[in-house]
């Protein structure tokens, strides 16, 4: 109950850069892998801190990778503009390029 008014209070209040990181802890105590990856999308958008931005958009791929959701691999193409040795965003990428079978995408 306290995580469904959290989300909702988040949704409507414009500066909400606690409130979100309040719900991301929540979702993640609580498991709510959904939640989670929203409070991580919108913080990741709401800091100008690059190094921040970095940490919050590496777990919102991991999360959204482990929903199974295809939007991962965007996600990931975010770390790795970010941090382009980022081994694991691209090792995901390719991973994704070979699913699609986009081969000269993994070979590059």
């Amino acid at each position: 109950a306290a995580l469904e008014l959290l989300a909702e209070v988040a949704s409507v209040v414009e500066d909400n850069g606690a409130l979100l990181r309040e719900l991301r802890e929540l979702a993640r105590s609580s498991g709510d892998r959904e939640r989670l990856a929203s409070a991580l999308e919108k913080l990741a958008k709401g800091t100008t801190d690059e190094g921040k931005r970095l940490g919050l958009l590496r777990a919102f791929a991991q999360t959204l990778e482990e929903l199974g959701d295809p939007a991962a691999a965007v996600a990931y193409e975010a770390v790795a503009a970010l941090d382009p040795a980022d081994r694991h965003a691209l090792e995901a990428l390719e991973e994704e390029a070979a699913a699609r079978g986009d081969h000269r995408a993994v070979a590059d």
